[in-house]
C-alpha cells in the first residue's frame, strides 16, 4: 500500500514539474498534476494531504535522496573538509539544472511569508543530507554550527545561481568557493575566540 502510494506521489510529481513553471506551486497546480497523471481528483488530497507545501517538500526531499546517492559514488578521502561542501553543493545544484525554472518558482514560494518555515525546514533538510553525505559524525554542539553556517552557504549560492548566466557556471562556483572561504575564516576565529575564553576562565579557577 505505501510503495503504491509512493508510485502515485511521483506521478503526481511528474507531471507538476510540467506546469509548475508557468504556474507556480498552487493547490491548483496539484489537482492538475493529478488528473494529468490519470488519477481521480481525490487522489490530490490523499497522496498528499497538507496540500501543496507538502508536494514542494516532497519534490525537494527527493532531490536530496538523488543528490546523496550520487555522492556515494565520490571519493573524499583525500579532500579536504571545503573541498567536499563545495562539491556536494555543485552536484546538487547540476542536477536541478534541467530544472532551474522549476527551483525558481519554488524560491518565490518560499519568500511568501506563511511558507517561512517550510523554506527553513527544506534548507535544513538539504544541509543535513549534505554533511552526512560528506562523512560528518558530530552529535554535540558542532551538528546545529556546522549546518547553520552551510545553510547560509547553501542559500547564497542558490540564488546566486538562478541568476548566473557564465559559461558551465563557473562564477557560482568561484562564488561558493569565496562564500565557503568567508565561513572557514569565521569559524576558525569563533573557536580561537572560545579556546581564549575557555583558557582564562580556567585560569581565573585555578588562581
Amino acid at each position: 500500500m505505501v510503495s503504491n502510494m509512493q508510485e502515485k506521489r511521483e506521478k503526481i510529481l511528474k507531471e507538476a514539474l510540467k506546469i509548475v513553471p508557468f504556474e507556480g506551486w498552487t493547490n491548483k497546480t496539484l489537482i492538475e498534476a493529478t488528473i494529468s497523471a490519470n488519477l481521480e481528483k481525490r487522489y490530490a488530497k490523499i497522496a498528499f494531504p497538507n496540500g501543496v507545501a507538502q508536494l514542494v517538500e516532497f519534490y525537494l526531499r527527493d532531490l536530496d535522496c538523488k543528490m546523496s546517492d550520487k555522492l556515494k559514488g565520490q571519493k573524499f578521502d583525500n579532500l579536504k573538509v571545503r573541498e567536499k561542501i563545495a562539491l556536494a553543493i555543485k552536484t546538487r545544484l547540476e542536477m536541478a539544472e534541467k530544472e532551474k525554472s522549476v527551483i525558481r518558482k519554488t524560491v518565490s514560494y518560499f519568500a511568501i511569508p506563511c511558507n517561512h518555515f517550510h523554506s527553513m525546514k527544506s534548507i535544513w533538510k538539504t544541509v543535513d543530507t549534505i554533511w552526512y553525505a560528506v562523512g560528518d559524525k558530530s552529535a554535540d554542539f558542532n551538528y546545529y554550527t556546522k549546518r547553520s553556517l552551510l545553510a547560509g552557504v547553501y542559500s547564497s549560492t542558490l540564488l546566486y545561481w538562478l541568476n548566473d548566466k557564465s559559461e558551465n557556471h563557473e562564477n557560482t562556483w568561484k562564488f561558493l568557493n569565496r562564500r565557503i572561504e568567508n565561513v572557514m575564516i569565521i569559524n576558525k576565529a569563533k573557536s580561537s575566540f572560545y579556546n581564549s575564553f575557555t583558557t582564562l576562565n580556567n585560569n581565573k579557577k585555578h588562581a
